[in-house]
């Protein structure tokens, strides 16, 4: 199964750039605000490429039998249910109740240079996922665990 990255964020920004750029332009020639049109719109159009860049990249987790893939940008990394123990999620803040999915590795198999840019280090063999896929980490959570779970009972 494969997971997208949601680029809904930055289609609004690639959108709200677009806007500015144009009112920039209205400004520099209906208005005569030279400098600071300008300046609005090289701005803009500096968001609007960053914009472009984020839709355009390839990221996305894809789930499969033995391990799931992470794909960000240029980097790509497999992790596989073996070297796993188990998938969590944890609260950070109780306050607002922000939880993030928490990866379980054996001490042995956890590599930090790995999961460099495509998790976060979460504790001593711990990672976490970034929330960043059209799916929340509730579904992500359940479907990594019901294919961990599958791989166990295989492996048993």
């Amino acid at each position: 199964m494969k997971i997208l990255e949601n680029k809904k964020g930055a289609k609004l920004n690639l959108l709200s750039s677009l806007i500015l750029f144009c009112i920039g332009g209205v400004l520099y020639y209906y208005y005569d605000y030279r400098a600071s049109a300008i300046f609005t719109m090289v701005v803009s159009a500096i968001c609007a490429v960053f914009c472009l860049k984020k839709i355009f990249q390839e990221s996305f987790i894809l789930i499969e039998d033995d391990g799931f893939v992470i794909k960000k940008a240029g980097r790509q990394a497999k992790f596989y249910f073996a070297d796993i123990k188990g998938v969590y999620t944890k609260i950070v803040e109780k306050k607002s109740g922000v939880e993030i999915l928490v990866v379980s590795f054996g001490r042995a198999k956890f590599d930090l240079e790995l999961i460099r840019g495509l998790m976060y280090h979460a504790g001593e063999s711990d990672a976490s996922l970034p929330n960043i896929y059209e799916k929340s980490i509730y579904e992500i959570r359940s479907i990594i665990k019901e294919k961990l779970e599958n791989f166990n009972s295989k492996q048993a």
